[in-house]
């Protein structure tokens, strides 16, 4: 059965005057980025739909959750609000080389927070602004011939869960475990992931447009991130072991539980197992606790992040005005835009937040906006990430050893690792041998 969703049915707030006929933005995931972008346009008095395929925000937990202080100004949270999702702040690092040794490298205060608390608060921000939260609701695609949004709505449970909000809800009267719900929206943002559906729908998930030998460019490329969280006596620090496959980390949760974790490019079971006898003891498994996890893409700036999709059937238009299309934006790990050095990617989920929801007011390019505002530091990155991938286990000793320096130990301390560019401009004049690091990023 499917339902068309009215206006009356969206459910939205109106704080702007009379907006009956304004279609809403429809956003997809309620990570960071999808509910960071709902609350901006939301407190702007938009129409908005929030979707979430899960029976709560937050689950399954894909996400180490180490945040820099930066998190504060990049989502407009309180301290207060931090805290209250905080599992541990790190005050320290040791960063190991593979002879063994480390650097020790003082933080201000890194925030360990647990990511289904942090997700859900920041969804309830966007609820509480105006925007429908919908559980159990699935994006399944775009109809080509009419331009709506199909959106798969899993049962009676989906009613549930959004009635428990006290907010009204897209909804219909058939007694069907699921039915797909159609919705006119102005525009489509996608937060859903790195094998995000939306982009597969909108056809721009992948590229193969580019000239010559450059068909592999245009692809999208991911590192495995299995993470386990286990029962063990840390040294209330986080440690980080960049030699290990791509990057592998043990991060303390509380007083004696760590989230241990690894991204590989290949299967990262046998390295993960191994990396977990060594550092958490040989019967880990027995004080395994949880498993958490996923894939995380690999920055492609190559890849479109914005269409417009048109309806392909004039005659399924309403109205005698014709349609002017419903805008797709890609945001977060959708448009793969994510640290590749820690793979990380809040911060620049809640900037890439941002600028949508400006290319969407302003009417203007959302590409070129969150380009200007990331893409120097990203681009720096899969720079840096190259010299790691390359480097032998005596240029990462000699790094490391660097690293511990305590002027270099300042730089990591005082200023902003989310931003490496000018980070790194700190780092080289702080340590100039460090320039070896930097002529292998630009071979």
């Amino acid at each position: 059965m499917t339902t068309t969703v009215s206006d009356r049915q969206s459910g939205t707030k109106n704080h702007t005057g009379n907006h009956s006929t304004e279609r809403p933005v429809v956003v997809v995931g309620t990570g960071p980025a999808g509910s960071m972008a709902a609350w901006l346009l939301a407190r702007q008095g938009k129409k908005v739909i929030l979707l979430e395929e899960h029976a709560s925000v937050g689950d399954p937990i894909q996400c180490t959750g180490i945040l820099t202080r930066s998190v504060l100004k990049a989502t407009e949270l309180s301290e207060q609000d931090i805290d209250s999702v905080t599992a541990f702040v790190a005050k320290g690092t040791w960063v190991y080389a593979p002879d063994g040794s480390h650097a020790d490298i003082p933080l201000k205060g890194d925030y360990v927070v647990y990511r289904n608390a942090f997700d859900a608060m920041l969804a309830r921000r966007a609820e509480t602004a105006g925007a429908t939260l919908l559980l159990r609701h699935r994006f399944v695609g775009i109809d080509k011939d009419t331009g709506e949004v199909l959106v798969e709505k899993k049962g009676a449970a989906a009613t549930e869960g959004v009635a428990a909000t006290g907010r009204p809800q897209i909804s219909d009267t058939s007694a069907h475990r699921s039915a797909i719900l159609r919705i006119k929206a102005s525009a489509l943002i996608g937060a859903d992931g790195p094998r995000s559906l939306v982009a597969k729908a909108a056809g721009i998930y992948e590229r193969d447009d580019l000239p010559g030998g450059a068909g592999m460019a245009g692809k999208r490329a991911f590192v495995n991130a299995p993470q386990t969280v286990v029962r063990h006596k840390h040294k209330g620090i986080i440690e980080f072991f960049p030699h290990k496959e791509v990057i592998a980390w043990i991060v303390p949760e509380g007083p004696d539980t760590v989230r241990a974790g690894m991204c590989t490019y290949g299967n990262p079971a046998e390295a993960f197992n191994a990396f977990q006898k060594q550092y958490l003891g040989n019967d880990y498994r027995a004080r395994t606790i949880g498993h958490q996890g996923g894939i995380i893409p690999v920055y492609n700036p190559l890849l479109r992040t914005e269409t417009v999709v048109r309806p392909a059937d004039p005659g399924a238009q309403t109205g005698k005005t014709p349609s002017p299309g419903m805008r797709v934006l890609l945001i977060g790990d959708a448009a793969t835009q994510v640290k590749p050095t820690t793979f990380g990617g809040i911060i620049q989920g809640a900037t890439a937040a941002r600028c949508a929801v400006d290319a969407l007011i302003a009417g203007d390019s959302y590409e070129r906006r969150w380009k200007k505002a990331l893409h120097a530091d990203l681009a720096m990155g899969l720079r840096l990430r190259h010299a790691m991938d390359t480097m032998s286990d005596a240029q990462f000793n000699k790094l490391i050893r660097l690293c511990g320096k305590p002027r270099v130990a300042r730089i990591f301390r005082d200023h902003d690792r989310d931003y490496p560019t000018q980070f790194g401009l700190r780092l080289l004049a702080a340590e100039p041998r460090l320039l070896f690091l930097a002529i292998k990023m630009f071979k």
